[in-house]
């Protein structure tokens, strides 16, 4: 089961080629559930129609694959944390550069 679900997340992870271009599946789902009249694919799936290649994925898989995107991208504190790491580790020589820098144009 968990690699069908697996599947799926992959298949939401996809672009999806339109005549305006590539966009992402969610937003597909919800472009062609405006273009059947429904005001989301959540409102659209729940009345028991589907998009053809989509028919597995429901409102939920969608609510999953966003919860499971949100924790793997890191915080904002994880991040400054890892590029206050990094111009440590930098021993200081990207501000000296921009101190030289800045002197310069004066």
């Amino acid at each position: 089961m968990e690699e069908n679900r697996q599947a799926l997340f992959e298949r939401l992870d996809t672009d999806v080629k339109t005549n305006v271009g590539r966009i992402p599946a969610p937003d597909y789902l919800e472009m062609r559930a405006g273009e059947y009249g429904y005001d989301s694919y959540a409102e659209m799936y729940e009345e028991g129609y589907r998009i053809a290649g989509y028919e597995k994925i429901s409102p939920k898989v969608i609510e999953e694959w966003q919860r499971q995107k949100e924790q793997a991208r890191p915080s904002l504190k994880e991040r400054l944390a890892r590029e206050q790491g990094n111009a440590l580790s930098d021993g200081g020589n990207h501000r000296k550069r921009q101190v030289h820098r800045g002197m310069q144009e004066l």
